[in-house]
C-alpha cells in the first residue's frame, strides 16, 4: 500500500477485450464521451450504461502504462487537456498523438477497483467531480486522495464481432504472432476466440497442444462446462461455435462459424484455407458451443 491506501502496482489487462469504465459510487454509470461526439475535445462522462459502442474501450499497452481507445471513435483515445497536471483539468476525447497525456498507469485500488494515474505525474489521476454520481457529470483531473471517486471497475467483455473481423483478415494468410502448424485448423480457431477477448490461462494458451490439437482443444472446453453437440441442427449453431468436420480429409478438422443459412453453415478456416465458405449440415460430426463465451 501507498500513503494514499492504494496498492500502487499495474493490473493485467488483456488487450483484445474490450472495456466499460465503471465508477465505484454508483454502479451502472460508466465512462462514455458526451453524446458519442467523435470530435477533438468531447467531454468524457458519466452515462447510463448500455449497448451504444462510445462506452466501450480498447486499453492497449503503451511503455510502462496504457492508452484508453474508443471502440466507436479508433484512433481517438482519453486525453488530458494540454498536459496540464492542475485540479479540475479537463479529460477529453482526442487523437492519438504518442505523449505521456494519453498514458495512464493503471493500479490496483483494491476489491476488484482501479485507479487511473496519470503517467506525467502520478500524484494526479481520473476523478468524478465532487463525489456526484450523475449522469453527463464530467470527469476531470484530480490529486490522488484514494476517495470512491477515483476508483472505477473495469468490466470487460467478449465481442463476436472482432473474432468475425479476425477470421476474416487471417482465413487466406497467417498472422505472423504465431506458429503455424502442418494442420493450422484449430490454432486459427483458438486465434480467433482470443481475438473476441476470451481469456488464455495455463492450459489453453500460444503453443500448447489444447491451442492447436483439435481433440485436446475440445476436451479443454468441454471441461470448461462449453456444450458439444453431435450431429447438430442447424438452430444449434451459431457465429462464434466451432464446427467438426466428419471427413477429415476433404475438409479442414476444426472451422470457425460466421453465420448460418437455412441449411448451411458460413464458416472460415485454414490449412485448407476457406473464406465465408458454405458448409453441409450433414458433414458436421459436431459443435463445440463456444459462442457461450461472447456478449
Amino acid at each position: 500500500m501507498d500513503k494514499n491506501g492504494s496498492n500502487n502496482s499495474s493490473i493485467n489487462i488483456n488487450p483484445n477485450k474490450l472495456y466499460k469504465i465503471e465508477t465505484k459510487l454508483a454502479p451502472g454509470l460508466v465512462i462514455e464521451f458526451k453524446k458519442g461526439i467523435k470530435k477533438e475535445g468531447t467531454p468524457i462522462i458519466l452515462g447510463k450504461s448500455s449497448d451504444v459502442s462510445y462506452q466501450f474501450f480498447k486499453i492497449k499497452k503503451k511503455d510502462e502504462g496504457h492508452i484508453i481507445e474508443s471502440l466507436s471513435a479508433p484512433g481517438y483515445v482519453i486525453d488530458v487537456l494540454h498536459s496540464k497536471m492542475i485540479k479540475e483539468n479537463k479529460i477529453q476525447l482526442y487523437p492519438f498523438n504518442g505523449t505521456n497525456a494519453q498514458v495512464f498507469n493503471i493500479i490496483d485500488a483494491g476489491n476488484g477497483y482501479i485507479s487511473m494515474l496519470s503517467m506525467i505525474n502520478q500524484n494526479f489521476c481520473l476523478d468524478v467531480p465532487y463525489s456526484k454520481a450523475s449522469e453527463g457529470n464530467k470527469i476531470w483531473l484530480w490529486t490522488r486522495n484514494n476517495t470512491d471517486a477515483q476508483k472505477f471497475k473495469l468490466i470487460g467483455i467478449n465481442f463476436i464481432n472482432q473474432s468475425i473481423e479476425y477470421a476474416r483478415t487471417y482465413a487466406l494468410k497467417r498472422n505472423p504472432e504465431y506458429e503455424e502448424k502442418e494442420d493450422n485448423s484449430t490454432n486459427f480457431c483458438s486465434q480467433c476466440l482470443i481475438a473476441g477477448g476470451i481469456d488464455q490461462d495455463d492450459i489453453w494458451k500460444k503453443g500448447e497442444e489444447t491451442f492447436y490439437e483439435s481433440n485436446k482443444f475440445k476436451q479443454y472446453f468441454i471441461g470448461k462446462n462449453i456444450e458439444w453437440k453431435e450431429n447438430p441442427l442447424i438452430d444449434e449453431i451459431k457465429p462464434g461455435d466451432i464446427i467438426f468436420s466428419k471427413d477429415k480429409i476433404k475438409f479442414p478438422n476444426t472451422m470457425f462459424v460466421m453465420r448460418t443459412s437455412a441449411h448451411n453453415v458460413v464458416y472460415c478456416s485454414n490449412s485448407k484455407d476457406f473464406l465465408e465458405e458454405y458448409f453441409d449440415l450433414k458433414d458436421i460430426e459436431g459443435v463445440l458451443k463456444t459462442s457461450y463465451l461472447y456478449k
